[in-house]
């Protein structure tokens, strides 16, 4: 049986790039990126969302972005949250969609005082069969 190799995926505006698998769609988005298998029920995405202010840090970031989450989703439950090994942060969280409980997890990383954020969403059931997934998304993750 042959193994189907990754494809990379480069964006030479926000000066990063990643691997992942040629089954699944590439679609551009207002921020960033986003790819998905063929049928809807998962997402990895990659948004460059702006620089971090002067008195600002990752982890006070990483705060307003769990306050504001739950500030909009009343029924958010933070599961766990904490700094990485390459220094960004990472929270996972559960919520209600459509279509029915929906589990997340987020990664905020610093490049050049730009802020990006990785997200890998998924219906609660698909959320670990994805997970090595965007594990292998976020290890081929390079900047430029």
């Amino acid at each position: 049986m042959q193994e189907t190799l990754p494809i990379t995926y480069t964006d030479n505006t926000s000066g990063y790039s990643f691997d992942y698998p040629p089954n699944w769609k590439v679609e551009k988005t207002e921020f960033g990126i986003r790819i998905r298998p063929s049928e809807p029920v998962a997402y990895i995405s990659i948004d460059r969302m702006r620089q971090l202010e002067r008195d600002e840090s990752l982890q006070d970031l990483t705060n307003q972005f769990i306050s504001l989450s739950n500030k909009y989703r009343s029924d958010l439950v933070l599961s766990r949250s904490g700094k990485l090994d390459d220094g960004g942060y990472g929270f996972l969280f559960t919520w209600t969609s459509k279509g029915g409980p929906q589990t997340t997890q987020d990664y905020i990383k610093l490049h050049d005082n730009w802020i990006y954020l990785m997200e890998y969403s998924a219906i609660s059931p698909d959320f670990e069969y994805y997970l090595p997934l965007f594990h292998f998304v976020n290890e081929s993750f390079q900047f430029n």
